[in-house]
C-alpha cells in the first residue's frame, strides 16, 4: 500500500507488507492477516532497503522451507511460495522501478 500516516497531521509514514495463507478459505483468511514487514519514516523507502530483505527471506523459506510440529505431535516440512502481490498504484510503481504519472 502507500504510505499510511498514523495521524492527520503527523509527516511519519508507515508502510506495511501484509501476508496471508492462501491456502485458508476467504473468511479465515481475512481473520489470519500476518503483518510481515513495516517501515516507518518521512518520506518513501528505499526499495533496496525495504523489498529486497523481504523477498530474500521469501527465497529461503521457499527453497529451504521451515519445519513445524502439529498437535499430533507430527513434523512437517512446508515451503511458502507467493502467487501474487496485490497493491495499489504507488506502490505497484515503487515496486517496478517506474514512475507515477496523475
Amino acid at each position: 500500500t502507500d504510505g499510511i500516516r498514523p495521524h492527520k497531521s503527523s509527516k511519519l509514514e508507515l508502510w506495511p507488507i501484509f501476508c496471508t495463507i492462501n491456502e485458508l478459505d476467504f473468511n479465515d483468511k481475512s481473520r489470519y492477516v500476518i503483518l510481515s514487514s513495516l517501515w516507518s519514516g518521512f518520506k518513501k523507502p528505499n526499495i533496496e532497503t525495504f523489498w529486497v530483505p523481504f523477498l530474500k527471506e521469501i527465497e529461503n523459506l521457499f527453497i529451504s522451507g521451515f519445519k513445524w510440529t502439529s498437535n499430533l505431535g507430527i513434523t512437517h516440512l512446508s515451503q511458502v511460495i507467493f502467487p501474487l502481490v496485490i497493491a495499489d498504484a504507488p506502490a505497484r510503481c515503487m515496486l517496478s522501478n517506474s514512475m507515477q504519472f496523475n
